[in-house]
């Protein structure tokens, strides 16, 4: 059964989406392992009864049809432009995925909240 790989096979070589991402957003200076440093983040903040949930993300075929057509796309932007040419490549692979009514997907987001007290000062 086909399944969203963290690495989509290209004609040329193995693309490695994530890793590639990851490195762009250091580059333009973030920090793409930001969801799960947030709960210390909002705890040095001076944040009290802070929540920490993830939000799992499933879906099917019309969902990675989706991802590939908006989210994927616009994510190439970011990349070297001497890697777009293989992002290219991979958005088309993962809409082919996209196609095939077994394939599914599940990824997570992590959400934080909490509250803050505001003081006279």
């Amino acid at each position: 059964m086909p399944f969203l790989p963290l690495t989509i096979n290209t004609e040329k070589k193995s693309f490695p989406i994530p890793l590639l991402l990851q490195e762009a957003q250091r580059r333009l200076g973030g920090d793409p392992n930001v969801g799960r440093k947030l709960t210390p983040y909002l705890k040095e903040s001076g944040f009290e009864q802070i929540i920490t949930e993830t939000q799992p993300i499933i879906g099917a075929s019309k969902e990675i049809e989706f991802l590939a057509r908006t989210l994927m796309a616009s994510l190439n932007l970011y990349l070297e432009p001497i890697d777009r040419p293989d992002g290219e490549k991979a958005i088309n692979e993962l809409y082919q995925l996209s196609q095939d009514p077994r394939a599914t997907f599940y990824h997570f987001w992590f959400a934080v909240s909490g509250k803050k007290s505001v003081r006279d000062t």
